[in-house]
């Protein structure tokens, strides 16, 4: 935060200061939230791989994965095109612009009406778990309950994401969100192999994990990376990390 001069630091690594939302879609997207190209596809095996560890980003693998091949850097894996499960990652808006002082919008945007404003650097997130379920709408009442669903498909990271970059892809509540992509599920891994039916409705859902070694890094630079390899970023030590952040700088 920022206010006559004076500086506050922080780190939005816990969800707090903007939304998680990650999308995913075969006709049409849906999102789970926590507050067409023709690429190859990275397509989890559901089996760990220590061949992707990056030489110079100990503990965290390489991104992407051996055997992708993506269109553009920036976009990878591309989108699939119809059939398969597009999985994508944003903090929306706010991960990126955080909370300006004066706001753009004064009617409509989020500000601190004293005058400080909430000043994002990095918005690192570590997800996991993607899951595709069939019969989602079994308990309306209830949308939480899975006792009636069954799992048709999976894509398992953890991936790690600084979603203050934002991302190539539009997000989906509109620009100025943005996304970047994590992954594609091309059928049903779970069922058999079974395709996906565009006209049947999936739930869809994933979680926040504690960063650990083991992770994909999607687009985290070597000191951003250092940071989650060192300390973990966990909560119970994020003032001695906070610390020797700002004793780096």
């Amino acid at each position: 935060m920022n206010r006559t001069g004076r500086t506050f630091t922080t780190l939005a690594a816990f969800g707090a200061s903007a939304g998680i939302a990650v999308c995913a879609g075969v006709l049409g997207p849906a999102c789970s939230s926590s507050s067409g190209g023709n690429a190859a596809l990275y397509v989890d095996s559901g089996a760990a791989d220590a061949s992707q560890t990056g030489a110079d980003i100990p503990g965290l693998k390489a991104w992407p994965p051996a055997g992708t091949t993506c269109t553009t850097a920036a976009q990878c894996p591309g989108d699939p095109g119809a059939g398969k499960v597009y999985v994508t990652i944003s903090g929306e808006s706010n991960a990126i612009s955080g909370y300006p002082f004066p706001p753009g919008d004064w009617a409509n945007d989020t500000y601190f009406f004293d005058g400080w404003e909430f000043v994002i650097t990095e918005y690192i997130v570590v997800v996991d778990k993607i899951t595709l379920w069939s019969n989602p709408n079994h308990n309306p009442a209830k949308q939480g309950d899975l006792t009636g669903m069954s799992v048709v498909a999976h894509l398992d990271g953890p991936f790690v994401v600084d979603l203050h970059k934002g991302g190539a892809i539009t997000g989906q509540g509109g620009a100025p969100e943005q996304a970047t992509p994590i992954g594609v599920i091309a059928n049903q891994t779970d069922n058999g192999g079974a395709a996906f039916d565009p006209a049947t409705t999936y739930g869809f859902g994933f979680s926040t994990v504690p960063a650990a070694a083991g992770a994909y890094n999607v687009n985290l630079t070597s000191d951003e990376a250092a940071d989650v390899h060192d300390e973990r970023i966990i909560a119970a030590e994020f003032e001695h990390w906070l610390r020797d952040r700002k004793a780096r700088q």
